[in-house]
């Protein structure tokens, strides 16, 4: 044998030699925290510190403490304590304690008592609580009936069988009932389905309360393999809660034929009814209800026309199309949002080309919808189509058909949809078709060459009008050559056209563009095209990667040009990101300004908190200033939060 396969053995031998030594030791510790909490609960401590024992004991008592906690059963205070620490204890001394605790209390010790039997399924018991069942304490007799339901036993269910033909005061009544139908429910998950079903069965008379026939319906569904005759027999009884108890289970249903059986009930049941129904026959998705679903789209009632009209999207195929094509165009706002969800959700080849029929001929406002629709279904081969509405005269169509390019155009197809946007007459489809072009440019995988189709356009253009609209495009689009096209705008001759330049530079959607709007914010001829400098650098500064010392200073330099407190306010937000201890000066000295004495404030704390760590005696600083001056709640909080942590400043 090798030397380590001889180790290895040695191991295992005093693995073993030792386990059991440990088992005991463990045992022992057990037993000896058992008695320790055992002496708390029988000593003079406060109910706390009792409960706490009580809760220790659930977990490690053994059967040594059933009889000292079992003679606490009729401690008012502690009763309910007592039965959480037995009733996880495996030891069948506990079942003898409470059986033997039954003839001792009273009151709600006693309903405690049974209530506990109950839980521990203690079988033993059922001739002791079939005596109490006939208690005078209502009480005592409720919790008997309901223990009996829960032990679930053959002798029980007897006990239970007696009192249901025999109690008929309440609340007695209705705790046999609870407990019957728990007892049943018990059997059929156990597999005595049939002797379940017997009960239920004999619950569903009219003599029952309704609490009990919906109890024993539910039963009976969940438990027949094809419960399809009682659900018929249901939905067209007279009593509309358990009509709609089982409505409400159609979809889970199992069976043959249940669709079709349920369908053909549709015209013969009440207008709710047959709402619910509708809505059950769509969850199950079963195609065979379709044409009673199609007969109800032309209900007289609302609700039912509108129920029908939502079902088609799930049960519904290409021949609904035409129908819910109408529905949309119908005029009845309420009818049209559901046909067009239902279009959207109709599955099955050839619904597509069949809207798409149907859009032709359609008004403008139902065609703008079936237009949505068609972008929403992501319909392939119908850009041809988008392209000639991103043109219609109506201004419904046109918007819907420009969104739809957004989403369903390719790369390839920019060049027109960059006509679209030159040709735009108004205001609404210029705006998004704008939208559209920075969308579908944004597709192009290399994003260096993202701007290209709208730049290609630029490059072309004749007239001052259309370089306005394509600057303003590849703003939104941005990248270096974009840049530097829209950089060289600057320069044109024509006004529209540089404002146009200067305008997308100012909202461009990286910090490529700083410098230059910093040189505008000094150099720029008018104060609108300084004021919309001074913010586009502002608002880019932050995310740019600058040095903190470089963006203080450049923040500075925009805080002395501007003089609005709008823009100030943009300002002092950058200057709060930053984490260098100069910029609080800077920020307290706007203080004083009351335009924009809160943002200072907040971008004070803010620059304090970042600075903490590093420079604590400068942050604690700021943040007594503020606790003195503020009258914001928010921020004296926040500055408190910085002093507790940083400590006071020292003098």
């Amino acid at each position: 044998m090798s030397i380590q396969r001889l180790t290895l053995a040695l191991a295992t031998l005093a693995f073993v030699a030792v386990g059991p030594l440990h088992a005991q030791e463990r045992e022992v510790q057990s037993k000896q925290e058992a008695a320790k909490q055992l002496a708390i609960v029988k000593s003079g401590a406060d109910l706390h510190a009792k409960f706490e024992a009580c809760r220790r004991l659930a977990v490690i008592g053994g059967p040594e403490v059933v009889t000292p906690l079992a003679e606490m059963l009729g401690d008012e205070k502690l009763s309910h304590m007592i039965r959480y620490a037995l009733e996880p204890n495996p030891s069948p001394v506990v079942d003898e304690a409470f059986r033997g605790a039954l003839g001792k209390l009273k009151g709600r010790q006693l309903v405690g008592v049974i209530n506990s039997i109950g839980v521990r399924l203690d079988a033993k018991a059922v001739d002791a609580l079939a005596g109490l069942i006939k208690d005078s304490d209502v009480e005592v007799a409720c919790a008997a009936a309901g223990s009996l339901g829960r032990i679930a036993s053959p002798e029980a269910a007897a006990v239970l069988a007696k009192a249901r033909s025999t109690v008929t005061a309440e609340p007695l009544r209705a705790a046999v009932i609870d407990g019957s139908l728990d007892l049943a429910g018990q059997w059929a998950r156990s597999g005595k389905t049939a002797d379940a079903v017997k009960i239920y069965e004999q619950m569903r008379g009219d003599k029952w309360p309704r609490r009990a026939r919906v109890g024993a319906l539910v039963g009976l569904l969940a438990s027949k393999t094809d419960a399809t005759d009682l659900v018929v027999e249901t939905i067209v009884s007279k009593d509309p809660v358990l009509r709609g108890t089982v409505i409400a289970r159609v979809p889970s249903l199992k069976g043959d034929g249940v669709s079709a059986r349920l369908a053909e009930l549709l015209p013969k049941l009440p207008a709710k009814s047959q709402t619910l129904l509708i809505a059950a026959l769509a969850d199950r998705g079963d195609q065979v209800a379709m044409p009673a679903i199609v007969k109800a789209t032309a209900s007289a009632s609302g609700d039912v026309r509108i129920a029908a009209i939502r079902a088609l999207g799930r049960v519904g195929d290409v021949e609904c199309v035409d129908l819910l094509c109408k529905a949309v165009a119908s005029g009845e706002a309420a009818d049209a949002q559901a046909a067009a969800a239902s279009l959207r959700l109709l599955q099955g080849d050839g619904v597509n080309p069949a809207i798409l029929r149907a859009m032709k001929t359609a008004a403008p406002a139902p065609r703008a919808v079936l237009v949505a629709v068609l972008a929403d279904r992501k319909a392939e081969g119908i850009t041809p189509v988008l392209m000639a509405g991103a043109r219609d005269k109506d201004a419904g169509v046109q918007i819907a058909a420009i969104k739809a390019l957004g989403r369903l155009a390719k790369p390839s197809e920019l060049p027109a949809i960059i006509d679209i946007l030159i040709a735009a007459g108004n205001d609404a489809a210029r705006g998004e078709a704008q939208r559209t072009v920075v969308i579908v440019s944004r597709r192009v995988s290399d994003k260096s060459a993202q701007a290209d189709a709208v730049l290609a356009k630029l490059k072309a253009a004749k007239s001052d009008q259309t370089k306005i609209v394509l600057l303003a495009a590849a703003g939104k689009i941005g990248g270096s050559k974009a840049f530097q096209d829209v950089r060289a705008a600057l320069d044109d001759m024509d006004a529209g056209v540089k404002d146009a330049a200067i305008r997308a530079l100012a909202a461009w959607p990286d910090a490529q563009a700083i410098d230059v709007l910093l040189t505008l914010a000094d150099t720029a001829k008018t104060k609108v095209h300084r004021v919309l400098a001074l913010r586009g650098a502002a608002g880019l500064l932050a995310a740019s990667g600058r040095p903190a010392k470089q963006k203080l200073a450049i923040y500075k330099s925009l805080l002395e040009k501007a003089d609005r407190p709008d823009d100030k306010k943009l300002i002092l937000a950058g200057l709060g990101g930053l984490d260098v201890p100069a910029a609080l000066k800077v920020v307290e000295g706007m203080l004083g300004d009351p335009g924009v004495k809160g943002e200072a404030e907040l971008a004070m704390v803010n620059i304090a908190g970042r600075i903490e760590g590093s420079a604590p005696k400068v942050a604690a600083a700021a943040a007594q200033k503020l606790i003195a001056s503020t009258r914001s709640n928010r921020i004296r909080r926040q500055a408190q939060g910085i002093l507790k942590r940083v400590g006071k400043p020292q003098k």
